[in-house]
């Protein structure tokens, strides 16, 4: 059947018929709540997961469960590591061996389960992969990630300070204008680039882009400077020096094309283009073959005497696609290049090479400024 609609007028409609269309208006997850939390009647060897909602999306994507907690969960942590920390992830997940009954109301007869999924210990842990997560709870079982617990070498109990909150909110309902990427995989790459392996996400990760990430338990902005893919793609992001990226899982990723999103900091820049500026910055525009324009303007220092001046420019070139300036000299202002009609000799040239702007005068010109601005693709 390639066409389908659910049943009208007394027909039947099984369980896809009806959560179809609902599911797939969310990317996240998790509707409200079911967020970790250390033991309320007192920190032990387990976790709370508080009241909430969820639609927990099959495997094959056509529709998503919903799945719900309306009294606070008690999950227990396995016992720690003499030796080595340890990184647990809790899930909620429907269990398919769980046969449902039309006898018990919404299924509360544990097809709806949740569990704590430990990862190994180690002098530098991980978190469990998803194949390691996916056996842990049944082969083809889906499941929502909750939270991630950093389970200490030899702890006897477990506080709020090692948990780490991992849910991925639905966008269908408001979250501020931004949204939660719940498809790839944020990998960090160093403290200003992070990676997401063989898709190319550049369409959704333009450069002006906002970034919202965590890491252990601290929340990141960034803005996008450069996306490119070759077999992965690398997103270079910026903040105004405030926020680096770290070593670390970066958790609950998200992004916002909004001019100013939730939270996001006034002391971070609200666009990537600049206005002209010593240092080299984008323009917001790209070159035929793709790659993103630069702008750079340097400072001549007085003109040359009849003469020629080097100057380096301090960028690395690919492709120079203008090269533009003026000199100035109180309130005279000339462009550049200069072309007189009267006298060749008062001609003024400006040249580019691979590292200097070569600077030519027909005649003494030391009483004027020269800058020069260049537009750039990099290699």
């Amino acid at each position: 059947m390639s066409l389908a609609t659910s049943n009208r007028d007394g027909g039947r409609t099984n369980e896809a018929g009806h959560l179809r269309s609902v599911s797939k208006g969310f990317l996240g997850r998790i509707l409200n709540g079911l967020n970790v939390s250390q033991r309320g009647a007192g920190a032990n060897m387990s976790v709370d997961i508080a009241i909430g909602d969820a639609i927990i999306q099959r495997s094959d994507s056509t529709y998503g469960h919903p799945a719900w907690a309306d009294a606070i969960y008690n999950q227990v942590i396995a016992t720690a590591d003499g030796s080595n920390p340890r990184r647990d992830i809790i899930v909620m997940y429907i269990d398919y061996a769980q046969t449902p009954s039309t006898g018990v109301a919404n299924n509360t007869n544990g097809v709806v389960k949740i569990k704590s999924v430990a990862g190994t210990a180690a002098g530098s842990p991980v978190d469990p992969s998803a194949a390691t997560i996916q056996s842990s709870v049944g082969s083809g079982n889906p499941y929502v990630i909750l939270g991630r617990v950093r389970v200490a070498a030899g702890a006897t109990s477990i506080s709020n300070s090692v948990i780490d909150d991992l849910r991925i909110m639905a966008t269908g309902i408001s979250q501020g204008g931004w949204i939660y990427d719940g498809v790839y995989t944020w990998v960090y790459g160093s403290t200003t680039t992070f990676t997401i392996a063989g898709v190319d996400a550049t369409a959704q990760l333009q450069i002006g882009t906002k970034l919202r990430v965590m890491q252990a338990g601290a929340v990141k902005y960034f803005i996008v400077t450069n996306s490119v893919f070759s077999t992965n793609t690398t997103v270079t992001v910026a903040s105004n020096g405030v926020y680096t990226l770290a070593n670390s899982p970066i958790d609950k990723p998200a992004f916002s094309y909004d001019a100013t999103p939730s939270g996001y900091p006034e002391t971070l820049p609200l666009n990537v283009y600049s206005d002209y500026s010593a240092t080299e910055k984008l323009t917001g525009e790209k070159w035929i073959d793709g790659k993103p324009l630069y702008r750079k303007v340097i400072n001549i220092g007085a003109m040359p005497n009849a003469s020629s001046k080097s100057v380096a420019h301090g960028a690395s070139i690919d492709t120079c696609i203008h090269i533009y300036g003026f000199a100035v000299t109180g309130a005279v202002r000339v462009p550049l290049p200069f072309v007189s009609s009267s006298s060749i000799t008062a001609a003024m040239a400006i040249n580019l090479n691979s590292g200097n702007i070569d600077i030519t005068a027909g005649t003494d010109r030391t009483a004027f400024t020269g800058y020069v601005i260049i537009e750039y693709t990099k290699p």
